[in-house]
C-alpha cells in the first residue's frame, strides 16, 4: 500500500563515515557513538558523533576540524536533498523525497470531518498522499482493531481514544521521541500535560490528543418554558420532566443512546461509576455484578420507560443529534461534540434555541455521569511508511492552525485555540470533566467486559431480558474469557 522512503540512507552513510573519521583520529566510544548515530534524531546524532573528534589532540587536531566542517557541509547538503520544499503554509512540513502514501481510519463527526480537511491540505504537495477515510463508530473502531491485528497494518493512522488506547498498545509506536524532536517547532507544549496522559501507556505516548469529549445534558429551553419545567439535574428529575413533556404531546421527551451494545455499556459504565462501583477491579476480576451495577440498570430501564417510545429506543446518536436539531427532541443525553451542529444554520431549525447543562447526577450527591474522553491520532507499529513522516503529517494537521478551525466544532486540545464561531457548550463540558466519574481504565482487560456486557444489556433494554440474569451471564463470560487470556 505504503513504500517506505529511504531519505535517511544517504545521511547514515554520511554519520558512518563521520564515526570512522573519528575512531581513526583517537575516539575511544565506537560503539556508544555508533549505536546513538543509528538510532537517535539527526541533530543529535552529529552532535554525539563529533565529540571524539574535539576530544582528539595533537597534530590530528586540525585534519580532525576541517574533516569535521567538510562532513557539516556534506550533511547540511544531504539534508536539502532528502526532502522537497514546505509543501504549503497549511501543510507545513517538508515534501518527502520519494512518493508516499498515509492512509488514515477513523469514525466521523463534525471536528473529525474538520481535520480530515487539514489532513487534505498536505496532498498539495509532489510526493505525498493522505487518503482519510470516516466511518460510523462502531464500524472504524472494528476496521481498526482486525488491521492492527495483522502485524502489517494497512492504515497509518487511526483513531483511538483514552479507553482504547491501552488495548491496542502492543500495537502502536511509542511517539515520545519525535515528540521531543518537534515540542519546540510545533508548540506541543501547548497542549496540556494531562492530555498527552491520556494517551499514554507504561510510559510510551501512544497519540496526538485532538480533542475532549464527555456526554452532557442538552435541553431545548424554548419548549421547557414553554411547559413549564425547570432543566433537570438528576434522573428523578429527568423522569418527572418527561411525564410533563408526555403529556404535553411528545413521545420521546428525553433520550439516552439505547440502541447498541456498546452505548448501552457506557451509558451503564458512567451510572455505575457515579453510584461508586465499577466495571473491574483492580486485579481485572469483575466488579459490575454488584447492588451498584444492578442499581444502573435498574436507573436505565426507569428512564427508558418514562421517557423513549419504541422507535426512541432505537435511536442512534445521530437521530438524536438530528431531532434536536429539528425541534423534536425536547432533551438528551448527548455528545458535547454534538454542540456545534445546534447552532449551525445550514441544518438546525432551533439555532439559539438549545442549551448546554452539566452530565447529570445519577441522583442527588452522587459524581457526575460523563465519562472523560480525549480523542487522539495513533501510528500504528509495522507500518511500512517512516514513522517519523508520518508524525510531520499529524503536527501539519493537529498544529494551532487546524485546531483553531477544529475549534469551531468541539473542545480542542491545544489550550491557545480558539474559534469565535465555536459551540456554546465548553463550560458545561469542562464541569461534566471535572465534577464527572473520570476517565475510563485502560486495562487491556477492558474490552472482554464490555462486549458480554453490551450484547446482555442490550438484551435487556431492546427485550426486557432480566437485569440480575443480564449481569451474571456477563459476568460468566467475562471471567472464561479473561481466564483464557490470563488476565486473571
Amino acid at each position: 500500500m505504503s513504500t517506505r522512503t529511504s531519505r535517511w540512507w544517504r545521511l547514515l552513510a554520511v554519520l558512518l563515515a563521520f564515526t570512522l573519521v573519528a575512531a581513526a583520529c583517537g575516539g575511544d566510544d565506537d560503539d556508544e557513538g555508533g549505536s546513538a548515530s543509528a538510532s537517535e534524531p539527526a541533530e543529535e546524532s552529529s552532535a554525539s558523533a563529533s565529540e571524539p573528534a574535539d576530544e582528539s589532540s595533537g597534530s590530528a587536531s586540525e585534519p580532525a576540524e576541517e574533516m569535521d566542517e567538510d562532513m557539516d557541509e556534506e550533511m547540511d547538503e544531504d539534508m536539502d536533498d532528502m526532502s522537497g520544499a514546505i509543501i504549503s503554509d497549511d501543510c507545513p512540513i517538508h515534501d518527502p523525497a520519494d512518493g508516499t502514501t498515509i492512509d488514515l481510519m477513523g469514525w466521523e463527526f463534525p471536528v473529525t470531518a474538520e481535520y480530515a480537511n487539514e489532513f487534505e491540505d498536505c496532498n498539495e504537495g509532489s510526493n505525498l498522499t493522505v487518503n482519510v477515510q470516516l466511518l460510523a463508530s462502531d464500524a472504524a473502531q472494528d476496521q481498526i482493531t482486525l488491521d492492527l491485528g495483522t502485524g502489517s497494518p494497512e492504515f497509518e493512522i487511526v483513531h483511538v481514544t483514552n479507553s482504547t488506547v491501552g488495548t491496542h498498545a502492543e500495537n502502536l509506536v511509542d511517539l515520545a521521541p519525535f515528540i521531543e524532536m518537534y515540542r519546540d517547532e510545533f508548540g506541543l507544549d501547548d497542549i496540556p500535560a494531562a492530555m498527552w496522559e491520556a494517551g499514554t501507556v507504561d510510559g510510551r505516548v501512544l497519540g496526538v490528543p485532538i480533542i475532549s469529549n464527555t456526554m452532557h445534558f442538552f435541553y431545548n429551553q424554548r419548549i421547557l418554558d414553554e411547559n413549564g419545567v425547570t432543566p433537570p439535574t438528576t434522573f428523578a428529575e429527568v423522569i418527572e420532566a418527561c411525564g410533563v413533556l408526555s403529556a404535553a404531546g411528545f413521545d420521546d421527551p428525553f433520550n439516552m443512546n439505547f440502541s447498541a451494545g456498546w452505548s448501552n455499556e457506557l451509558e451503564f459504565s458512567s451510572i455505575i461509576k457515579s453510584l461508586g462501583g465499577d466495571i473491574l477491579n483492580d486485579d481485572n476480576t469483575p466488579a459490575f455484578n454488584s447492588p451498584e451495577g444492578l442499581a444502573a440498570v435498574e436507573q436505565m430501564l426507569a428512564v427508558r420507560d418514562a421517557c423513549t417510545s419504541n422507535a426512541g429506543r432505537t435511536f442512534s446518536i445521530d437521530d438524536s443529534e438530528a431531532a434536536l436539531r429539528a425541534g423534536e427532541l425536547p432533551m438528551a443525553s448527548i455528545w458535547a461534540s454534538r454542540a456545534a451542529a445546534m447552532d449551525d444554520e445550514e441544518v438546525s431549525l432551533v439555532v439559539g434555541e438549545i442549551a448546554f447543562a452539566p452530565s447529570l447526577f445519577t441522583e442527588a450527591g452522587s459524581l457526575r455521569n460523563g465519562t472523560a474522553f480525549v480523542d487522539l491520532y495513533a501510528i500504528p507499529a509495522g507500518t511500512s511508511v517512516d514513522p517519523e513522516i508520518i508524525f510531520q503529517v499529524l503536527m501539519a494537521a493537529t498544529d494551532l492552525e487546524s485546531q483553531n478551525a477544529a475549534a469551531a466544532h468541539a473542545a480542542v486540545s491545544r489550550l491557545s485555540a480558539s474559534n469565535d464561531a465555536g459551540p456554546r457548550n465548553n463550560g458545561a463540558l469542562a464541569t461534566s470533566v471535572a465534577e464527572g466519574v473520570g476517565a475510563r481504565s485502560k486495562s487491556p482487560a477492558l474490552p472482554l467486559a464490555q462486549g458480554p456486557l453490551g450484547e446482555e444489556l442490550l438484551e435487556v433494554l431492546q427485550n426486557d431480558a432480566d437485569p440480575a440474569t443480564a449481569l451474571a451471564n456477563a459476568e460468566e463470560r467475562y471471567i472464561e474469557e479473561a481466564t483464557a487470556a490470563g488476565f486473571i
